[in-house]
């Protein structure tokens, strides 16, 4: 039975207590009379109260019950106690259970007893704890069940505290369902399918979900149908709802006891698995009267809003499992296991979520009194039409609002695990965040920056939002590396590197392993084996021969006499080259090349050639190391049929021998000793003899167009080698130590480096890249967490990738990245404080404004990747800001001096430059240009704000304040100005704390907002409708930009904001100031989304890039930034 921890050591509510375990009031209805009926409901109270309680004491032990001794306490419930004990008949550990004390005098105690003890003698199934029989003891009766030594499935989601992978809970649940399946068909229901119900024998509190063997027990709540097939009969009046509130259907949890049937195990098992995959029941209420309300009402929260990554096919077997009326159900267990089978082989699965038609009927029937009020008059129907449609309008924003939240929290969490360095946990997030077809597409700036940092050295070749779970248990490339063969235990996959996708998945359904993946020389096809997933003697193998484009079948060989398949290769004339060898044989192996035609059943098409002793193969499996019949060493060439001898090469002792990456050179070791020796593989000469490694090699490498060794040992050793240049590097000294360990070694496509994998004590998994000139580590992986390393792959190009399983995953490391970074985005765009950026409306040119003293040159112009233009040397002033023409064809300046305080100049030529001077030599502070018109606004360090006519010469309009509070460094002084997207308005903020929405046209104050501090920047978002201010306390202020009403005060910084800038789809609200740090805020929720750190003075001014893709931050000390988010890099 279930052996969980003394209750002491549980946590309030750690367990879900089942309420009226075991038995059937139906069936005792004509056995009781009032005195019985009163002892139940004391009882049940006293069950209830009990299944409060954190603890009851100290588990007991117990000398003797009926035939067994010793007994050790090691589960209780309301209903009955388990104890581990022996055996007296068979000596085996077994399981227990005894009636709650407070049972066993009730009437019918005896018979509920007997039906659990009937149901589970039914069942014979691996994955239900087996029974084994009903013991009489006096006035009681024990049921012994086989024991299991690990927790249940409760006990370990709680210690595991995450999350299921999706792969795995399905997996889990699948197997599950064919416990429940043979239950059904043995004609028992179990009623009572939850967590901590389900064993796990073998496993520990830590064990990887992998590794589990769930079981199914406790049909405590079980009920026998009649003939398999008939359901439940009527509950009498007694009215009792039986079963866990959290995981009970709707039918239990109403006491129509007429509708359980096999779909209410369905709905159990759904419940599971939604635990499994977001870590809490579907409904989890703060009493079990709440919760069976909720069960009974409400809908469960769509599995990808708690776990966006979870695939859609997935979620729509959850919520088809969950479904309050059973006929929406799977009709049986067995249509639920096969969808469970379709989503773990790829393939398509029966379920679908809920469309409009059946949300709206669900509605209906929840609420049928408003339902029947909309369809009893036209009048009241419109009327309840309009108020559903502002009811749907209302909701559909709260769900919009909702579904934002989630996003940023998932993408805080996302930059949680990057600045951790959890590229595995942070990649997977983001890609949790890209839509699908149909859905809104939520990403922004921010998503996009951190998506380009995550990937920038290292990619998962496939994430956990894929339809599919995949372990890379082998891994190939096509010749010209654009194409990836992955094979494991779900099938073989063909991954498009460059779009970043997978052409199509060949499943094998779990039953069978594809292996050995190679492609054909013109990478059309791809050859690999497929091994029966069940280890023994007899297992079945063959090779499949499939066509890259779209994964149709082009032949198949089984091989089924037990003979390994050690690898495949293609011919050049399209045969195929399968080398085999026998299943008993011990290496070196005896074995066999097979030649077969590539013609639909792969027929023989040269006699074998058969070797006593088969030493190593080429990468393309078309040269093999090996011992002739006249014991000979030498190399087969599969192409010619030819064998040619290596000159005295050696025949005994035979260690590791290694072929070069082109298969046209070979290492042989031999000897206790580990010596070493260099062939040419084509004609057979000696080319070097290394000297003696001291230890048998496990690995080697040999290095592309040179003569150096990676040498891995028995003892964890890894070392460089290389006679020519006397050159001998220990890189890692021998270990005895637990965990420590190398996998694999390999050589750089262009040997100046090489890979060398460590696993260290208690430490985390990792790739380092060194230098084969003298050893020293260069980098290392990214991705680096514990797991198992599997295969690697070298994929060719300008910028080529290690391509590697790690675990679960697999990864493309571009390590040139790693070890040449290359330049930061970073332009030392003036000598002295940089005031402002700003890009043209085009984005063909990127402006720069600056201080005078360390700078002549204060205006300049580049394009958006740096490079200058043109500079104008007004050394007679600061310019403090800057604006572009909608055409890109002049440029207005405002400068801190008394003369001149505004410039006009155009950007080509040498055209004249029209100067402005403000009243009373006023400084000008900002600067922006009208969108639809040719004029100019400026706004003054004495407050004056002016409109500048281009074509007229002449001042449309003029704000200033009175003489009174015009002297110098007065509170009225404009600190920024922006023109709103249409032009319509011009927002201005100034020293007093106030913004001011102005008519563009006009200058008249249209709506105004005061805030508590100095205003210092301002933005428009690209719609027109929010105002940005920013104050010297680092608030930002959003405003309703037609009555500049408070719709919400975001806590931007600690400090002065200096600049505020909306991207140009108006997700991202970047703000920046005295604080040095670029933070990226969501306007429509207020949450941060990101902080860009790397300025070390203040920030002035910030400017996106028209298509958004990058955002400009200069500072004090001259510096500009530019932050990328290319939209190419999310695929």
């Amino acid at each position: 039975m279930n052996p969980i921890e003394p209750p002491d050591e549980r946590d309030d509510g750690a367990t879900t207590p089942t309420i009226v375990e075991g038995f059937s009031f139906e069936d005792l209805r004509d056995e009781l009379d009032v005195r019985d009926l009163s002892n139940i409901r004391e009882f049940l109270d006293r069950v209830d109260a009990e299944s409060r309680r954190s603890g009851v004491g100290e588990p007991t032990q117990l000398a003797a019950l009926g035939p067994f001794r010793d007994l050790v306490e090691i589960g209780r419930g309301g209903m009955g106690v388990i104890y581990r004990a022996r055996d007296p008949e068979t000596g085996d550990e077994v399981a227990v259970k005894v009636p709650a004390p407070g049972l066993t005098p009730l009437p019918g105690a005896r018979r509920m007893f007997d039906k659990e003890a009937q149901a589970v003698g039914r069942l014979d199934h691996p994955a239900i704890v087996p029974h084994r029989r009903l013991v009489a003891d006096g006035g009681r009766y024990l049921i012994v069940s086989d024991f299991c030594d690990g927790p249940d499935l409760e006990r370990w989601l709680q210690a595991r505290k995450a999350p299921v992978p999706a792969r795995e809970a399905a997996r889990i649940i699948r197997e599950l369902a064919g416990a429940v399946a043979h239950a059904h068909e043995r004609g028992v229901l179990h009623r009572d399918v939850k967590p901590s119900n389900v064993l796990l024998p073998g496993a520990t509190e830590t064990s990887d979900a992998r590794s589990l063997s769930p079981r199914l027990t406790d049909f405590g709540l079980a009920k026998l149908m009649d003939d398999g097939l008939a359901p439940i009969q009527a509950a009498t009046a007694t009215g009792l709802v039986m079963g866990s509130p959290p995981y009970m259907a709707p039918e239990q949890a109403s006491g129509r006891r007429q509708q359980v049937d096999r779909r209410t195990d369905v709905y159990g098992l759904g419940a599971v698995l939604y635990e499994l995959l977001t870590l809490r029941p579907p409904f989890r209420g703060d009493t079990p009267a709440e919760t069976l309300g909720m069960v009974m009402v409400d809908e469960p929260v769509p599995v990808r809003v708690l776990r966006p990554g979870i695939p859609r096919s997935l979620e729509a077997i959850v919520l088809q499992c969950l479904e309050k009326s059973p006929d929406r159900r799977y009709p049986t267990v067995d249509a639920l296991r096969d969808d469970l089978e379709a989503f773990l082989a790829g393939r398509r699965v029966q379920a679908r979520r809920p469309g409009p038609a059946e949300r709206l009927r669900r509605w209906a029937r929840r609420r049928p009194r408003s339902a029947a009020l909309a369809a009893s008059t036209p009048a009241v129907a419109l009327i309840l039409a309009a108020g559903v449609a502002a009811w749907t309008v209302a909701l559909s924003r709260g769900r919009d609002r909702a579904d934002q939240y989630v996003y940023v929290s998932r993408l805080q969490l996302a930059l949680r695990a990057y600045d951790d360095g959890q590229l595995v946990r942070a990649q997977p997030i983001l890609r949790g965040l890209i839509p699908r077809a149909g859905e809104r597409d939520r990403r922004e700036f921010a998503w996009y920056h951190l998506w380009r940092h995550c990937r920038r050295e290292a990619r998962m070749v496939l994430g956990d939002d894929a339809d599919f779970d995949f372990d890379f248990d082998h891994l190939a490339l096509s010749p010209d590396g654009s194409k990836l063969a992955g094979g494991g235990d779900v099938g073989m996959m063909i991954h498009d590197l460059d779009r970043e996708s997978t052409d199509w998945l060949a499943p094998t359904s779990g039953m069978f392993v594809a292996s050995v993946p190679v492609f054909s020389a013109d990478g059309s096809r791809v050859a690999f084996q497929t091994i029966d997933a069940e280890e023994k003697p007899d297992r079945l193998r063959a090779v499949e021969v499939r066509r890259v484009a779209d994964g149709a079948l082009l032949g198949r060989r089984e091989i089924s006499d037990g003979r390994h398949i050690y690898t495949v290769g293609f011919l050049d004339d399209g045969r195929l080259n399968v080398i085999v060898h026998a299943a008993t044989a011990t290496e070196p192996y005896a074995a066999e090349c097979l030649r077969w035609s590539d013609r639909g059943i792969l027929a023989d098409a040269a006699p074998p050639a058969r070797f006593p002793a088969l030493c190593a193969n080429a990468a393309n499996g078309l040269r093999s190391l090996a011992l002739d019949a006249d014991h000979r060493l030498g190399v087969y060439d599969a192409a010619s049929g030819a064998f040619t001898p290596l000159r005295d090469g050696p025949t005994a002792d035979l260690a590791v021998c290694t072929f070069s990456d082109d298969g046209g050179r070979v290492v042989v070791t031999h000897g206790p000793d580990g010596k070493a020796l260099l062939y040419d593989a084509r004609d057979g000469r000696l080319l070097r003899r290394f000297p003696a490694i001291g230890e048998p090699a496990v690995q080697v490498a040999l290095q592309p167009g040179g003569e150096a060794i990676v040498v891995r040992t028995a003892s964890q050793a890894v070392r460089l080698i290389d006679p020519g240049r006397g050159l001998d590097v220990r890189i890692f000294e021998p270990s005895s130590e637990p965990g420590v360990e190398t996998k694999n070694v390999r050589f750089t496509p262009d040997g100046r480096g090489f890979f060398v994998h460590r696993s260290e004590f208690r430490g985390a998994d990792h790739i380092e890249v060194r230098s084969a000139e003298d050893g020293r580590r260069l980098g290392e992986t990214p991705a680096r967490y514990k797991a198992l390393t599997g295969p690697w792959a070298i994929r060719p190009g300008p910028r080529p990738e290690l391509i590697y399983a790690l675990g679960r995953h697999a990864w493309r490391w571009e390590w040139s990245r790693t070890v040449a970074p290359g330049p930061d985005d970073v332009l030392k765009a003036h000598n002295d404080e940089t005031w402002a950026v700003v890009f043209s409306a085009d984005g063909s040119l990127l402006a720069t404004a600056s201080n005078n003293d360390r700078e002549r040159a204060t205006i300049r112009l580049r394009t958006p990747d740096g490079r200058l233009v043109r500079e104008w040397e007004d050394v007679d002033s600061t310019a403090s800001d800057l604006a572009f023409a909608p055409d890109a064809s002049w440029i207005a300046t405002a400068h801190l001096c008394e003369e001149r305080a505004l410039r006009i100049r155009p950007t080509r030529g040498d055209g004249e430059v029209v100067s402005v001077e403000l009243p009373d030599g006023e400084w000008a502070r900002g600067v922006d240009v009208a969108p639809d018109r040719p004029v100019v606004y400026v706004g003054g360090d004495r407050g004056t704000i002016l409109a500048w006519d281009i074509d007229l010469r002449r001042v449309a309009w003029r704000i200033m304040p009175p003489p009174e509070r015009r002297a110098p460094k007065t509170r009225d002084r404009i600190h920024d100005l922006v023109v709103a997207p249409d032009g319509g308005r011009l927002a201005v903020v100034d020293d007093r704390g106030i913004v001011r929405s102005l008519d563009a046209r006009t200058g008249s104050v249209a709506a105004s907002y005061e805030g508590r501090s100095p205003m210092l920047a301002a933005a428009y978002s690209p719609d027109g409708n929010v105002i940005a201010a920013g104050d010297q306390e680092g608030r930002i202020h959003i405003l309703d930009a037609e009555t500049a009403r408070l719709l919400q005060i975001i806590p931007g910084d600690d400090c002065d904001l200096r600049s505020l800038a909306f991207s140009p789809d108006g997700r991202t609200l970047a703000a920046a100031g005295l604080g040095r740090v670029v933070r990226l805020w969501d306007p429509f929720t207020g949450e941060e989304l990101l902080s860009l750190a790397g300025h070390e003075a203040q920030i002035n001014s910030l400017g996106f890039s028209p298509d958004g893709e990058t955002l400009a931050s200069a500072d004090h000390s001259g510096i500009v930034r530019f932050w990328r988010a290319p939209r190419l890099a999310a695929r």
